[in-house]
């Protein structure tokens, strides 16, 4: 698993299990939204630095920057 996953689950609060067939995360429902919002936070995070260089438009439609459609997809206010 992804270094930087491992670091956010562990962020959030995570058990991890390693008896059963497959280890895994367990996370409470707080620990899973907190985890989600950490992995949102970090994707805008990456694009932040593309702010005001990836708007654009053509004739037919006019796009916001990808920070934007990612908060509003996921409910993220800044």
């Amino acid at each position: 698993m992804n270094e930087r996953i491992q670091e956010l689950a562990k962020e959030a609060g995570y058990v991890y299990h390693v008896g059963g067939t497959v280890p895994h995360f367990e996370f409470s429902n707080n620990q899973l939204k907190k985890f989600a919002e950490l992995i949102v936070q970090d994707c805008v995070d990456i694009l932040a630095g593309y702010r005001g260089k990836v708007t654009w438009k053509n004739e037919e439609e006019i796009h916001q920057h990808p920070i934007l459609v990612i908060q509003k997809h996921f409910g993220v206010e800044e």
